[in-house]
């Protein structure tokens, strides 16, 4: 659920400064935001991927 709103909100900001970008040539501020969310992609992948690891490891252990 906190995805959905978490992507739904990204969204909104996200076609709340293509409007800002367009009307006030603010390709600065679009770039920036656009650099930010990709950042947050990014951790997010990295989270997952350390869960998936962490989940392999345990079973590891459990199985010594």
């Amino acid at each position: 659920m906190a995805s959905k709103i978490s992507k739904s909100v990204m969204s909104d900001v996200s076609r709340s400064l293509e409007r800002l970008a367009t009307k006030h040539g603010g390709d600065i501020l679009w770039r920036a935001v656009n650099r930010l969310a990709n950042q947050r992609r990014e951790r997010m992948k990295l989270k997952r991927e350390i869960a998936k690891r962490r989940v392999e490891l345990e079973a590891l252990e459990r199985r010594r």
